[in-house]
């Protein structure tokens, strides 16, 4: 994931209702009792066990403490082009179909969502004639594993 100028998206970005990122100004005189956080899965500077470098899904986050419900604005592509809701605590975007970059939910009073971004399902063939295949594969790999 990278900026227009070829710059990576930082781990953590904390949004606007409008989708953008917070300013200092945003900080020091909030307007607002609503803000969305990016969660960069790509972005995480560790390594695990085996050194590796460590990866995961991005997500976002909207947290809503007014007592109304509030209109938020998904962030642009450039943080992913579709994003699937997974936790909704007024229950509102269950079974929702994926929502696009600079797309709109609204977020429940006192309530929080959490998106993932949505990748493409992969088809699996779970026929016998294909796991008999993969079976196949892995004894030509490993002609131990065939004793």
């Amino acid at each position: 994931m990278r900026r227009g100028e070829g710059e990576a998206l930082p781990d953590i970005v904390w949004l606007t209702e409008d989708g953008t990122p917070m300013t200092q100004d945003d900080w020091d005189t909030p307007v607002s009792r609503s803000l969305g956080v990016f969660l960069n899965g790509q972005g995480i500077s560790g390594k695990d066990a085996r050194g590796q470098r460590i990866t995961d899904l991005n997500f976002l986050l909207y947290f809503n403490a007014h007592d109304e419900a509030v209109k938020v604005t998904i962030p642009s592509q450039e943080y992913a082009p579709m994003w699937d809701q997974v936790i909704d605590t007024a229950g509102e975007y269950a079974d929702s179909a994926p929502i696009p970059a600079d797309g709109q939910i609204t977020v429940a009073a006192k309530s929080m969502v959490v998106l993932r971004a949505h990748e493409e399902e992969e088809e699996h063939d779970h026929s016998v004639a294909a796991s008999l295949a993969v079976l196949a594969g892995s004894k030509a790999q490993n002609p131990a594993a065939a004793v």
